[in-house]
C-alpha cells in the first residue's frame, strides 16, 4: 500500500481549502506610529494626499505630535532613573558586610551555609528597618519640639498681648483719678503682680 494523496485528483482536495486572502500592501505599511518621526511622515503623507487639511485637523496632528514628542521624552527620562536607580541598589547591596567571618581564624578556610547567610540576611532587613524607624521617630520628635515651640510663642505673644491691654485700662483708670504719683505706682503694681514665671 502506497500512501499520499486521495482521490488521485489533487485540485479535487484543495478546492476544499480555503486560501487565506492577501493583505493589500498599503494596509500593511499604515500602521500606527510609535515616535515622533513615525507620526511627521504620516502627517506628511495625509497633508500629501489632501491638500488641504482643514484648520482642526491640523491642529489634532499638531497636539498629537506634541504628545508624542513628550511621550518619548518621558520614555527616555523614565529609562535613565530607571538604569540610575538600579545601579544604585547595586552599589549599596555589594558594599554592606554580612558578619559571617571568622575574626579569630582569618586566614582558615571558612564555609557558610545557606541558612547562616539567610539569617544574616534578615538580620541586616532588620537592622536596616530599625535605622528607618529611627529615623523616622527622630522626624517626628523633631516635629513635635517645632508645634510645641510654635505654641510656646503664641502663648507668649497673647500673654504680652493681654499684659498691654491691663496696662491701658490701668492708666486710663487712673488717668481719671488724675494723680502722676499714683500713676506710677499702679504700673509697679502692674508690672510686679503679671511677671511671667
Amino acid at each position: 500500500m502506497a500512501t499520499g494523496i486521495h482521490p488521485i485528483d489533487p485540485a479535487r482536495v484543495l478546492k476544499k481549502i480555503q486560501p487565506r486572502p492577501l493583505t493589500p500592501p498599503e494596509l500593511l505599511q499604515q500602521r500606527t506610529p510609535t515616535s515622533i518621526r513615525a507620526l511627521r511622515g504620516l502627517i506628511k503623507q495625509a497633508s500629501q494626499r489632501h491638500r488641504r487639511l482643514s484648520v482642526d485637523i491640523k491642529k489634532i496632528l499638531r497636539a498629537g505630535e506634541n504628545i508624542a514628542l513628550d511621550r518619548e521624552v518621558l520614555l527616555i527620562e523614565n529609562k535613565n532613573l530607571q538604569t540610575a536607580l538600579n545601579n544604585e541598589r547595586r552599589r549599596r547591596k555589594q558594599g554592606k558586610r554580612m558578619g559571617l567571618l571568622n575574626p579569630s581564624n582569618p586566614s582558615l578556610a571558612q564555609f557558610f551555609s545557606p541558612t547562616k547567610v539567610q539569617a544574616a540576611r534578615e538580620q541586616a532587613d532588620a537592622n536596616e528597618t530599625a535605622k528607618i524607624d529611627d529615623q523616622a521617630r527622630k522626624e517626628d520628635m523633631k516635629l513635635q519640639r517645632a508645634i510645641l515651640r510654635e505654641q510656646k510663642q503664641t502663648e507668649l505673644m497673647e500673654r504680652k498681648e493681654q499684659r498691654e491691654k491691663e496696662r491701658l485700662e490701668a492708666a486710663q483708670r487712673l488717668g481719671k483719678e488724675g494723680t502722676r504719683g499714683g500713676l506710677k505706682e499702679a504700673y509697679k503694681k502692674i508690672n510686679s503682680g503679671l511677671k511671667t514665671p
